[in-house]
């Protein structure tokens, strides 16, 4: 059986934990954040004395105090990464603090730089969203097919289609190569990728083939009782169809 001092000295040595930069120094994620573009505040933590369950966030002026609330842990636990998303802000510069409840004082203090992006000044200037239409969009109508899409901080614009062909067994399609034609309507090219079946035990590279097999566009215009609608438009194989979709309202 341990002894009471070397008890106590393990529980000092957990407490020890709380000073997060024994581990590594806190970071901001990405390193080089650009306006409106998620951020995460990435800690190296003890798994035992950090309680994600507790953690919340709140912005005051420019400053964005993590919220958390130790556990007192006799024997220190395993070194973990620990992401805490704080948003997507404007260009600006900030500060972000890590505070412990039980004390209320900040144990960590990092500033960082949101970035405007910079846009080219030409006429007629290059489009771009001024929303982010990221989501899993659908046919209210119709389920069991579906398109994801992801939007990145530069505009660029990633989708997924999932359907079904003419025997009803599922196809995906993925939406790339694309570009804004104006803040509302982007268009690209449609790809079928085919690769190893998922339950192969290897994977073999050699087997992937992406085909450029027609195109798509999608137009995110609003009008009045119409939000979160917009028109999906594709060419497969000379097959052309349109539909309206509608973004799920995933909370």
């Amino acid at each position: 059986m341990p002894s009471l001092s070397l008890i106590a000295r393990a529980a000092a040595a957990a407490f020890a934990g709380l000073s997060f930069s024994a581990f590594a120094v806190p970071q901001i994620v990405p390193a080089e954040p650009v306006a409106l573009e998620r951020l995460h505040l990435r800690l190296t933590v003890d798994d035992c004395v950090f309680d994600k369950d507790t953690v919340g966030v709140e912005l005051r002026e420019r400053t964005l105090r993590v919220h958390h609330r130790s556990r007192q842990c006799i024997v220190p636990g395993a070194p973990e990464v620990v992401d805490i998303l704080l948003g997507a802000l404007p260009a600006g510069d900030y500060a972000a603090e890590l505070v412990d409840d039980a004390s209320g004082a900040a144990s960590e203090r990092i500033a960082f730089r949101v970035s405007a992006i910079a846009r080219t000044l030409q006429f007629p200037g290059t489009p771009f969203p001024v929303a982010d239409y990221s989501g899993l969009w659908a046919a209210s109508a119709e389920p069991g097919w579906g398109l994801s899409l992801h939007q990145g901080a530069y505009s660029t614009l990633f989708g997924a289609l999932l359907v079904f062909d003419r025997v009803n067994q599922p196809q995906w399609y993925t939406l790339q190569a694309g570009r804004w034609i104006t803040a509302t309507r982007w268009t690209g090219s449609l790809v079928r990728s085919e690769g190893s079946p998922w339950s192969s035990a290897v994977y073999v590279p050699d087997a992937t083939h992406y085909l450029v097999v027609g195109s798509a566009s999608l137009d995110f215009r609003m009008a009045p009782g119409q939000e979160d609608k917009a028109t999906l438009s594709y060419t497969i194989e000379g097959q052309n169809v349109t539909k309206t979709i509608v973004r799920a309202p995933l909370r």
